[in-house]
């Protein structure tokens, strides 16, 4: 059922939070679901390729901490494993807001905030 919804999908957004450096349990089970040989990609003598090549994605990830610079940049997991995913799928069109700091900086949280609604609004209308 979700991998045909997937399959059937022009345009797909997922919005997850960085959870445990990675995504939220649903969302990797979710993925699981898709990951099907001959589905989402193939085999080949020269490795796997990504079936998806005309899909359309937006990825919203939200992150109380800094994770896109400095050292905690090597534990972000979470839209680094979707971007991967993605791609070994063939999607090349994906599209990252990151909003994150929010829970680091409560003082800077609301302009954080409204910045990621403001980005995620312009991506929607170009979506």
């Amino acid at each position: 059922k979700y991998l045909n919804q997937f399959l059937d999908a022009d345009k797909a957004v997922f919005a997850f939070p960085l959870w445990n450096f990675t995504v939220p349990a649903v969302l990797h089970t979710y993925f699981d679901y898709l990951a099907q040989a001959g589905k989402t990609f193939k085999y080949t003598e020269n490795g796997a390729v990504g079936l998806l090549t005309d899909k359309k994605v937006a990825l919203l990830n939200a992150r109380g901490g800094v994770y896109s610079e400095g050292p905690a940049a090597e534990v972000e997991m979470s839209e680094k494993y979707v971007s991967t995913l993605l791609a070994f799928f063939g999607v090349q069109d994906v599209t990252s807001i990151v909003t994150e700091g929010h829970n680091q900086f409560p003082d800077k949280a609301e302009e954080i905030i409204s910045e990621g609604i403001k980005q995620a609004a312009d991506t929607a209308a170009k979506f």
